[in-house]
């Protein structure tokens, strides 16, 4: 099944490629498009008395910034051929880039070509796989600010030591390079796969025939290899009702060996989001399963659950959310976070809005003596000029 399934990507890309071999009216010029999002806040963070981060609270201020290169033609057979090169802009000197507090070992984030026409689209190369993208989850009036990818941890960190679980979205692999196919979407659904060589391996590293004596063995992502995603969802509105839903589901080999401790992890994740007049209401799960290796221990056995809802008023959006995750680890009790988040955001301009928000995060460790436990709340203002 699998071969099938890489079998049908690779021709579907071969085939787009080849079609496009017909002139274009125009070569492809860029534009430049991105935001900028400066935030204020303040904490208060309670940890077990072992860590030095006890009792710690004070104000902040962090950044969140992109600017994003995109160009795009449309060639005489009707195929569009684009590109898209995403530039972390936050300032974090020479060696990395700052995104709302957190530091990124790159300064370029997805860069892509893609070809769309009748056909669906084609991705090819550093992007998130199909079933990240076509997963559907509430979102918050923080925009950026979220509980959702773990924006809140920038604010309240979770304790040393203890299993991060909030992301509701597949992520064996974080923008690697990588190949997906998207179907036309047909009557609100459509349908997405893609193929993943390697979970670590970036544009730099030396194709070889064993992809899994290729990769590293350090880390827990980057010893995953032949990562296939498949991934559906619908969108379509009934009379004055919108409803969203998707399905997600992504499996890796990997090494099987002490480092890293996944074996041939999968990840599955629901979401759906209904929307009415100004209303909306949605919820997303995920549950990742990672095989135990030959050591007999795995930490990454993980269950999300998240909710959220809102209400639009003119300019003016509320939102509501709450995150529950848990790890698993094997011989020891199970990691839970509980997270919550009240936001409002206020168009003030063409791309300019100012938002707020009030956060609090309940970390319950499975350790003896609670010393991954931790609870802390947080409020933060903001202002964000997209161009």
């Amino acid at each position: 099944m699998k071969k099938v399934l890489l079998g049908t990507t690779a021709l579907m890309a071969a085939g787009v490629i080849a079609g496009a071999s017909a002139q274009a009216a125009e070569p492809i010029k860029l534009s430049v498009g991105g935001f900028m999002t400066e935030r204020i806040g303040v904490s208060n963070n309670d940890y077990h008395s072992t860590d030095a981060r006890d009792g710690t609270e004070g104000w902040d201020v962090k950044q969140d910034a992109e600017i994003i290169f995109t160009g795009s033609t449309k060639l005489d057979n009707g195929i569009t051929v684009g590109v898209e090169v995403q530039l972390e802009a936050a300032q974090g000197g020479s060696a990395s880039s700052v995104s709302d507090g957190l530091a990124f070992t790159n300064q370029i984030d997805e860069t892509f070509l893609f070809f769309s026409g009748n056909f669906g689209r084609v991705n090819i190369g550093s992007e998130n796989t199909a079933a990240y993208l076509m997963h559907y989850r509430h979102n918050s009036a923080g925009g950026t600010l979220s509980l959702d990818e773990g924006t809140i941890t920038r604010w309240i960190p979770q304790p040393t030591g203890h299993i991060y679980t909030l992301n509701s979205a597949p992520l064996l692999s974080n923008d690697q390079q990588s190949i997906t196919y998207f179907t036309p979407r047909f009557e609100g659904l459509q349908g997405g796969i893609s193929y993943v060589p390697s979970a670590s391996r970036t544009q730099g590293t030396v194709l070889t025939p064993d992809r899994k004596a290729a990769v590293s063995t350090t880390g827990s992502a980057n010893g995953l290899y032949d990562g296939i995603s498949l991934a559906a969802n619908f969108d379509r509105k009934f009379d004055q009702v919108r409803v969203q839903a998707s399905a997600g589901w992504e499996k890796y080999q990997g090494t099987d060996s002490a480092a890293p401790s996944q074996k041939d992890p999968e990840d599955l994740a629901l979401g759906a989001i209904v929307s009415f007049g100004g209303f909306s209401i949605g919820g997303s799960w995920r549950q990742v399963d990672d095989d135990v290796d030959s050591t007999g221990t795995t930490t990454a056995d993980q269950e999300v659950y998240a909710f959220g809802a809102g209400y639009r008023m003119g300019p003016t959006y509320f939102t509501v959310n709450y995150m529950y995750g848990e790890g698993k680890v094997v011989g020891a009790g199970d990691d839970e976070t509980r997270a919550y988040m009240a936001a409002v955001s206020h168009s003030i301009g063409p791309g300019i809005s100012v938002h707020g928000a009030i956060m609090r995060a309940e970390y319950d460790g499975g350790t003896t003596g609670g010393t991954d436990d931790a609870d802390g709340w947080s409020g933060v203002v903001g202002a964000t000029a997209a161009f």
